[in-house]
This record gives structure tokens, C-alpha cells and sequence, in this order.
């Protein structure tokens, strides 16, 4: 059984409409350039063309930009490449580049240069709110604050099972050293970090968006994971909690985070998803290799919230990773929980020696009623 919770600030707005990186490949242009494009009612939707299909079974996140000379053209972004493909009406081409009139105007670059002034508005207000949510999540040193309500947007019960995913994304390497020395058993208080305090922990945790995944009641001790959907470590560290908690009474409530380079549609894309639970569960940001559905268009009301939720997010990981630092720069997975003395537990990354589930057990023998069941 499992539940969501997600929470989000109404009263600050939406994130800008269109975030759009255009890299321009004529010849003649060697530099990039950034275009916002503004929601068009007139929009074409995307076709399901043999040109379309090929894009994206190769892993592309097409959004619309503009037409010229009566040819759609889209932002084509994989693994964070992002270049700008037309299509062509014969559906099965398209070209990558810029389109010329004859008077030699660049008319990609020429609309490009035509939103500019309103993305430079538009990322005004993004590093805004980024620093209004940063002001959420105080230093080590400061007071908690009151905890929010909690206003949940998607469904608390998982949609049916049969989900369909897109070519599978490749898994990136992270820093994230493996601590090559077996963990010594039986010694959870080797783990205290006594810079985090749990009255801290527990009111960051309510202002982030997290989903909860439980085996026995949604009452059970909480363990607190930080992971990127594109991380292998945070799948090892996701699996053996998975398998643990078949046979241990605790929760994982996931918190996801883009620590990697190019991981940001994959969290926003999960966190636009109505059926996140399942989604992770078929192991979608949880197994490597598994795809991660795209449900929302750049831009859209989905992509949007999903942004805020994942901003707020990365202020909670940034402030937790160095708290818990090993001397990475990605610093995930991190895993958390409040043991039975009331004292946190914490860990960056994730050990990942062939005895690695005792490890784990060691690490949370600390929790509250902690046995097998």
C-alpha cells in the first residue's frame, strides 16, 4: 500500500509559462541562443507521424515553438541536448537548423530574438521564487518553521497498473563513492548526525513534495529518501528499502531531486505523472533502464507545478547534503530517519559490498519497533 503527499505554495504563482533552450546548428551560426515561447491556442498538437514515432523512440521531449513558411517547428531535447527540428508534410522527415527567407533573415534565430525580452522577465521571476524557497529552508542553525498544510494534488490510491513508457533513458554515472569498508553491524548510533535535529527534519520534509510507499500501515516510522530518478545508487539503495520493508515495519517517503546533469525532465516528468506511485512501483526513476513516461508538455500547467514541486525539493537536498556531506558534489542517494532516542540517523550515498543488505539493516536497526515481522 502506498499514499502521496505533496505540498505547494498557491499564493507565489506559476514558474514562467516556457522554459526553451535553442542550440542553432546552421553552419553559418556557431553560437546558442534561448527562446520563451508563449502558449498558442492555434498550437498544432504533435502528430503521431513515422518522423514523430522516430523521435521519440529515440528518448526526444518535442515541444512546439513556432511555424515557418507553413513547416511546425519544435524544441527536440534529449538526454539535455536541445536543438530545434521542423517537421516536413509528408510526415516521415523532418531537418534540424534555421529557415532562411529570401532576403537572407534567419527567421528561427529572428522569432528567437523576438521572446528574448520576455524570458529575461521570465527568469527574473523563476530566481524569485527559487529564492523565496530557498527562505523556506533555513541554515542548520535556525529555528524550524511552523509547518505548512499539506495540499495534495494527486490521488492518496494508486491508478491501475499497465503503464506504457518511452525508450528507455540510459543511466548516468554519479560521484558518489561506495564505501569500499564493510559497515560494522548492530551499531545504528554509528550513523547520529547531531548537526540535524528532528523537530528540523521532520517540518523540512512537510514543505517538500514526497511520495509515501509502505508495506504494512501508513503509520509505520518513516525513513526520508533523497534520490535522483537517473541515479544507479539511488536505485540499489531503493531496492534493498523495497525488499527490507516486506519483512520491517517502516515507510519511505521519496523525495526526488535532480542532482545529476539533464535530470530535470525526468523529475518533472514523474511529478506531472497522476499515477506516480505505479509508475515508480514498475520501476520508471526507481531500476535502471526502465523509461520514464512523458505526460506533460514543456511549458504546460502540469510541467509547471511539477517545476515548483522539484525546486522546492532541490532547497531541501541542497541543505541536507551538506549536512550529510561525503565530499560529493551530486551528494544522492541520502537517506534519513528519526531512530528511537529521537536522535537522526543520516547517510550519503549508499554502501554496495556483497553483505550490503545487512549493511542496510545495520543503518536502520535504530528506527522504532525495529524487528522482523
Amino acid at each position: 500500500m502506498c499514499k502521496v503527499i505533496i505540498t505547494h505554495d498557491k499564493g507565489k504563482g506559476n514558474l514562467m509559462k516556457k522554459f526553451l533552450s535553442i542550440l542553432m546548428l546552421s553552419t553559418i551560426m556557431t553560437g546558442s541562443t534561448v527562446a520563451l515561447a508563449d502558449d498558442d491556442m492555434h498550437a498544432p498538437s504533435l502528430p503521431n507521424t513515422p518522423a514523430v514515432q522516430y523521435l521519440k523512440r529515440i528518448g526526444a521531449h518535442l515541444a512546439y515553438v513556432n511555424t515557418e513558411a507553413g513547416l511546425p517547428g519544435y524544441v527536440s531535447e534529449i538526454n539535455g541536448h536541445r536543438t530545434i527540428i521542423y517537421l516536413l508534410p509528408d510526415g516521415k522527415n523532418f531537418f534540424v537548423g534555421s529557415i532562411m527567407d529570401n532576403n537572407g533573415t534567419n527567421l528561427t534565430l529572428k522569432s528567437a530574438n523576438e521572446e528574448e525580452e520576455k524570458l529575461t522577465s521570465a527568469l527574473r521571476q523563476l530566481k524569485e521564487k527559487a529564492e523565496a524557497s530557498a527562505s523556506d529552508f533555513g541554515s542548520a542553525s535556525s529555528s524550524p518553521s511552523p509547518s505548512p498544510i499539506s495540499n495534495n494534488p494527486l490521488p492518496t490510491t494508486p491508478a491501475p497498473q499497465g503503464l506504457k513508457s518511452e525508450a528507455p533513458v540510459a543511466p548516468q554515472a554519479i560521484t558518489t563513492p561506495a564505501d569500499s569498508t564493510p559497515i560494522n553491524q548492530d551499531v545504528s548510533t554509528n550513523y547520529i548526525n547531531s548537526k540535524i535535529s528532528a523537530s528540523e527534519l521532520l517540518a523540512d520534509v512537510k514543505k517538500t513534495a514526497y511520495f509515501e510507499e509502505y508495506n504494512n500501515n501508513e503509520s509505520a516510522p518513516a525513513v526520508y529518501l533523497v534520490a535522483d530518478p537517473a541515479c544507479p545508487f539511488c536505485h540499489i539503495a531503493w531496492g534493498m528499502l523495497n525488499d527490507l520493508m516486506k519483512t520491517h515495519n517502516f515507510s519511505v517517503h521519496v523525495i526526488l531531486s535532480n542532482a545529476l546533469p539533464g535530470s530535470e525532465a525526468l523529475v518533472n516528468q514523474l511529478f506531472a505523472n497522476s499515477d506516480i506511485v505505479n509508475v515508480w512501483n514498475s520501476g520508471a526513476g526507481s531500476k535502471d533502464g526502465v523509461a520514464i513516461p512523458n505526460v506533460a508538455k514543456v511549458g504546460s500547467q502540469e510541467w509547471n507545478s511539477a517545476d515548483a514541486f522539484r525546486l522546492k525539493n532541490n532547497m531541501f537536498a541542497e541543505k541536507y547534503r551538506s549536512l550529510t556531506t561525503s565530499g560529493s558534489k551530486n551528494g544522492v542517494p541520502i537517506i534519513m530517519y528519526v531512530g528511537v532516542d529521537g536522535k537522526v540517523r543520516a547517510e550519503q550515498g549508499v554502501y554496495v559490498g556483497k553483505d550490503r543488505l545487512d549493511a542496510m539493516k545495520a543503518f536502520l536497526s535504530g528506527l522504532p519497533g525495529w524487528k522482523a515481522i
